[in-house]
């Protein structure tokens, strides 16, 4: 009877086992759901959370257009291209449900209602684009960031100077962004801290915000969350050969590879 139970035992944990392949993210197991395949590099998301749609870009295999930007609507995986074309960047502003799009003909705003795209700051190369209370883009060739507002731009006084590739402000004006060498954050009129030094600019290939307001990172090498009490950076997955990264309304964890659009939600089997 004990030898029974011991076998019974051993294959519940490994039932067990197995059904716990998955990511690993924070701590916790989860598994991949598939959003969209069959679309080549998406990077760049962004969701409005008051129509949950997903906006991004992707790189067109045909066509006269490089990189094409597109949404998918997360209540029903309904995929949409959008009339703008070569948009390397977008984000949205939640207040008004606008999307400002970046590309190398200038900057971009999308009115969702309209359907319809209109240049508002033509003949520069947008690289990354942000949007808290004002729009917040750099400038590819200088690295350099400016803000636009009121149908002006002007370079973003607190890192003038600085070279920056990728920006973000979270939800108590906590400033992170990296260039060449390295990840940075720093409080307003305060001195950077180095998070994570790089060897090259394409090591990060994006920063973000999840729902709570905390400061995400993705590199070449996995996903890192920014610690701005501690002063550190630690990395929350492994996945690898990822391009972009965002956060759905219940903040799960949403991102892309080659060829997909994938979504991370809680493993009920682990």
């Amino acid at each position: 009877m004990l030898k029974l139970f011991i076998l019974c035992l051993a294959a519940i944990q490994t039932t067990s086992s197995e059904g716990c392949k998955g990511i690993l993210y924070d701590g916790r197991n989860y598994k991949e759901e598939l959003m969209k395949a069959d679309i080549y590099k998406p990077s760049s998301l962004a969701i409005d959370y008051k129509t949950n749609a997903l906006y991004f870009t992707h790189i067109e295999q045909t066509g006269d257009a490089f990189y094409k930007t597109s949404k998918i609507n997360l209540k029903d995986g309904k995929f949409t291209n959008l009339e703008v074309n070569n948009g390397f960047s977008l984000d949205v502003d939640q207040n008004n449900h606008v999307v400002y799009i970046g590309g190398h003909k200038g900057l971009y705003k999308y009115n969702e209602k309209s359907k319809k795209a209109h240049l508002i700051v033509p003949g520069i190369n947008a690289w990354n684009v942000f949007y808290k209370n004002v729009l917040y883009y750099i400038e590819f060739i200088s690295q350099t960031i400016y803000t636009y507002s009121n149908g002006k731009s002007k370079p973003y006084e607190e890192l003038e100077g600085i070279k920056v590739y990728y920006f973000v402000i979270d939800h108590e004006g906590y400033i992170v962004y990296s260039n060449s060498s390295g990840v940075f954050g720093k409080k307003k009129g305060e001195k950077e801290v180095l998070y994570k030094e790089v060897k090259s600019v394409d090591e990060i290939r994006e920063i973000t915000l999840d729902r709570n307001g905390r400061v995400f990172v993705l590199s070449a090498d996995g996903i890192y969350r920014v610690n701005k009490v501690t002063k550190s950076i630690d990395k929350v997955a492994e996945i690898q050969d990822v391009y972009g990264i965002a956060f759905d309304i219940n903040n799960h964890l949403i991102y892309s590879k080659e060829n997909s659009l994938l979504r991370l939600v809680p493993n009920k089997d682990c």
